[in-house]
């Protein structure tokens, strides 16, 4: 990870607004993930793209938080908008759909549209994402591949080149596959306008995901033909971006 770029969350606070946005990014992720999008949101809507318990800093800052810190951190944040604003748009990436799905199915109506991308609904992590990992730790990406520079650049957490650093992080990961399974069955619970992204070439999340929100006539499905789980074709990207400023029209 460059040692350049910054991970802080960023909140732009609309005097008098009726809505506004909350964004998620995923494990070990950061908030700069959706840059370009917070550049489409209306002016006139509040924007709150937020940095989760132990991101953006040490291996060891990740290893002390855990699953509940980060749900309670999402539902607290929400809490506090519902009360704030008539109607919130839930947009999150990888784990961060988790808590949106389960924010729309408890608060529906204080949800005005989601919009989920890469949702980790059934993992299946292919080896590629193994060797991206280890050239990550000692430095290795190779920048000139879109891949490489995409996972270098979603990754939040400094990392640390002895790996016994990491053995700390398994719990987060047990976690993930806990709350992967707890929200999976909220799925046909949606009851609000839901757009969901799935890529066909995601190294961590089975396309077999899409198949599960499928049956739910709340949930428009697409699948990028070209893009991974966090690098995007040239194509898909205009097609995400597209996608996303339509959700504020409805």
């Amino acid at each position: 990870m460059s040692e350049h770029i910054t991970h802080t969350e960023y909140i732009r606070t609309v005097p008098d607004a009726k809505y506004a946005v909350m964004m998620v990014h995923g494990i070990l992720a950061t908030p700069n993930f959706w840059s370009d999008f917070v550049k489409l949101v209306p002016e006139d809507i509040s924007i709150y793209n937020l940095l989760l318990d132990g991101h953006g800093g040490r291996v060891e800052d990740f290893s002390a938080t855990s699953m509940d810190k980060w749900r309670e951190q999402v539902h607290g944040v929400f809490d506090g908008l519902s009360e704030r604003y008539e109607k919130i748009f839930l947009v999150g990436h990888s784990m961060g759909t988790l808590f949106s799905i389960q924010l729309a199915v408890g608060r529906p109506e204080k949800v005005a549209a989601v919009f989920l991308l890469a949702s980790p609904l059934r993992i299946f992590v292919k080896p590629v994402a193994a060797k991206y990992s280890i050239k990550a730790v000692f430095d290795k990406i190779d920048e000139s591949v879109p891949i490489e520079r995409a996972a270098k650049n979603a990754l939040s957490v400094s990392l640390d080149k002895r790996l016994w650093k990491y053995i700390p992080w398994a719990p987060r990961f047990i976690e993930l596959f806990l709350e992967i399974r707890r929200t999976r069955p909220l799925i046909p619970k949606i009851s609000v306008p839901t757009q969901v992204f799935q890529s066909a070439n995601d190294e961590l999340v089975s396309i077999k995901s899409a198949e599960l929100f499928r049956h739910n006539e709340n949930i428009s499905v697409d699948i990028l033909k070209d893009s991974s789980h966090q690098c995007y074709s040239d194509d898909d990207y205009r097609i995400l971006l597209d996608s996303f400023k339509e959700i504020f029209k409805n």
